[in-house]
């Protein structure tokens, strides 16, 4: 199912249009199907999941204190979205996710699995704003997480006790610092699109939706969900395609036509003459050759013949036996191996003029 990217610069309010988004979707797509159930396509639902630094459990102050606390918060991220990510699934990534090149690496997971893919820009139009959001803010979080110590170090900052445990908001160096590196996405990049931009507005002009805004934010809901549920899917690239099913039997098969037809091939050509037509038991076209061609030519058209037929044979010879039609059995087998024989002598024909 689809993978939704939202990104931002800090205290954009990327969180708060996050858990709207979630909240929406579980209205608007199918339930899942409960367990037992659902084993036909028709009956399957979509659930919704949520990836974030609160999920895994991290706090965003440890997270990002560093270079090296980033690049591991960045790939705990990105192993939370490849296990959750199936084709029953919305995955939606609330993070900074600043670097294109980790919004790059979503996407081919999102290409790996043949599913719809979007990026949501939480655009807040100044840092002062998102300053004086950060400030005024209380991040919490579950009181394990601090039990825990961020998921790999003691959590700093003033927390109180009580249902909910609470860390002071960003320090303002690390702040600056994640404002002034975020690289904004481009639509004309792949990983980046369908591209959908949301301003949010801070509480002080009112409602969410005041008037003379571009997109409400449930008419960017409203984008997102045809984005994902009525998008094209970027198709899988060589390195992420699944390689063809080769069957056995069919080279198995190839390579032994081939080997005798070749000898069958040797032993006519010593009472024949250059340009006469030669038939061979293996196949029902007849083998022309304007020159005499000889045993160490001849096994290496054999070779790349069998590299560049071993896809077809596995597609068009795959699954062996028998048919019976009017009580008398038809040698499908034969047939496999005179499809064999010809296409063989077609391309010695061909690559012998």
């Amino acid at each position: 199912m689809p993978l939704i990217t939202i990104c931002g610069q800090p205290a954009s309010g990327k969180t708060t249009f996050a858990h709207g988004l979630v909240e929406y979707l579980k209205k608007k797509l199918p339930t899942p199907c409960r367990p037992g159930k659902g084993k036909d396509e028709e009956d399957r639902g979509s659930a919704v999941v949520l990836v974030n630094e609160e999920a895994l459990p991290v706090l965003k102050a440890e997270g990002y204190r560093d270079a090296t606390a980033e690049k591991i918060t960045r790939g705990e991220l990105k192993s939370k979205v490849d296990h959750a990510l199936n084709r029953d699934t919305v995955v939606v990534v609330d993070s900074l996710n600043y670097i294109k090149g980790f919004r790059y690496q979503l996407y081919c997971m999102a290409r790996a699995e043949t599913t719809q893919h979007c990026v949501v820009w939480v655009a807040l139009e100044h840092q002062q704003m998102a300053r004086a959001w950060n400030e005024s803010r209380e991040d919490r979080y579950p009181p394990e997480l601090y039990a825990r110590g961020g998921g790999g170090g003691e959590a700093k900052g003033n927390v109180d006790g009580g249902k909910e445990g609470r860390i002071e908001r960003e320090e303002v160096p690390c702040f600056d610092d994640l404002w002034g590196r975020f690289e904004a996405p481009v639509e004309g990049n792949r990983w980046d699109r369908p591209l959908i931009c949301y301003s949010p507005r801070p509480p002080s002009e009112g409602a969410e939706e005041k008037e003379g805004r571009k997109s409400t934010r449930e008419e960017v809901y409203q984008q997102v969900l045809a984005a994902v549920t009525e998008g094209k899917a970027p198709a899988a690239g060589l390195s992420t395609a699944t390689a063809p099913r080769n069957d056995a039997d069919a080279l198995y098969l190839l390579d032994q036509v081939t080997q005798r037809l070749l000898f069958s091939i040797l032993e006519r050509q010593k009472t024949s003459m250059p340009g006469d037509i030669i038939t061979v038991p293996e196949a029902r076209t007849p083998v022309c050759f304007r020159r005499h061609v000889g045993l160490p030519e001849l096994k290496r058209l054999r070779r790349q013949f069998l590299k560049q037929a071993s896809d077809w044979a596995a597609a068009t010879l795959g699954g062996g036996g028998g048919d019976k039609e009017g009580g008398e059995e038809v040698g499908k087998e034969d047939s496999r191996e005179r499809a064999v024989g010809d296409a063989f002598v077609q391309y010695l024909n061909l690559h012998t003029t």
